[in-house]
C-alpha cells in the first residue's frame, strides 16, 4: 500500500499564507478612536485600526471557505470586519488587525480539508480489518454448517 499523499494547499490559500501582513491595498481600512488603557493618547488619536474585506474575494478568499467565515464571529454584513486597539500606534494595531484577519481566513479555509493520517489511526484501521475478517469467516463458516446440515437423508432404506 503506498503512502497518502502530504496535503498541498490550493495555490491561492498558499499564496495568501505567504502575503505579508501590511499588505493593506487589497482592503478597506479606516481608523477611529480608541478607548481603554492607554491614557488621553488614545481618547485623542485616531490609532484604532479597522479592516474590511468584502466577501466574496475572488482574489484572496477560496470559494470553499466561505461558509465558514459567513459562522466567524468577524462576519458582519457580507464583509469581514476585523479591529484592534491593543497598542498606541495606528500601525502597530493596523498590523494586528491584519494579522487577525489573515489567521481567520487561513483558519477557515483551511477546516475542510483533509490533512495527514496519523501513524496511531492507520494501526487502529488495520486492527478493525482484521477483526472484520475475522467476523466474515466466522459467518461464512456458520453458514456453511447450516447449509451442509441440508443434504439428503440417508439410513432410510
Amino acid at each position: 500500500m503506498s503512502p497518502l499523499p502530504r496535503f498541498q494547499p490550493p495555490p491561492r490559500l498558499a499564496s495568501f499564507t505567504l502575503m505579508p501582513s501590511s499588505a493593506t491595498d487589497l482592503f478597506e481600512t479606516s481608523f477611529t478612536r480608541s478607548s481603554g488603557p492607554g491614557g488621553q493618547h488614545v481618547n485623542r488619536t485616531f490609532s484604532k485600526a479597522t479592516v474590511r474585506l468584502p466577501l466574496p474575494s475572488p482574489t484572496l478568499v477560496p470559494p470553499y471557505a466561505l461558509p465558514h467565515l459567513r459562522h466567524s464571529p468577524h462576519y458582519a454584513s457580507s464583509a469581514l470586519l476585523v479591529s484592534s486597539s491593543a497598542q498606541r500606534t495606528q500601525q502597530s494595531n493596523l498590523a494586528d488587525a491584519m494579522g487577525k484577519l489573515k489567521a481567520a481566513i487561513v483558519d477557515a479555509a483551511g477546516r475542510d480539508l483533509v490533512g495527514e493520517t496519523t501513524k496511531e489511526q492507520k494501526e487502529r484501521v488495520k486492527g478493525l480489518v482484521a477483526r472484520e475478517k475475522k467476523k466474515v469467516e466466522k459467518v461464512k463458516k456458520m453458514r456453511k454448517d447450516v447449509k451442509g446440515g441440508r443434504g439428503k437423508v440417508r439410513g432410510w432404506e
